[in-house]
């Protein structure tokens, strides 16, 4: 959802789909690159959920098969 909001932002500010809306600061700062450094932060919180959903359900499996009937 957050990188379907920066494409959306691109479109309202900037006329494309992902568009850079993020005006240039100085060197060495995060926003200065524009919204490429925050669609990777995006992207590595997604795979952080990701990885931590499939480990979740590795243990919840687990824990079931451990139990005795």
């Amino acid at each position: 959802m957050a990188f379907l909001l920066m494409g959306i932002l691109g479109v309202v500010a900037g006329g494309s789909f992902l568009a850079n809306f993020i005006s240039h600061g100085q060197f060495f700062h995060l926003i200065s690159a524009g919204t490429i450094p925050v669609l990777n932060i995006i992207i590595g919180v997604k795979v952080a959920m990701s990885l931590f959903l499939v480990l979740w359900v590795i243990a919840v499996i687990q824990v079931k098969e451990g139990e005795q009937v």
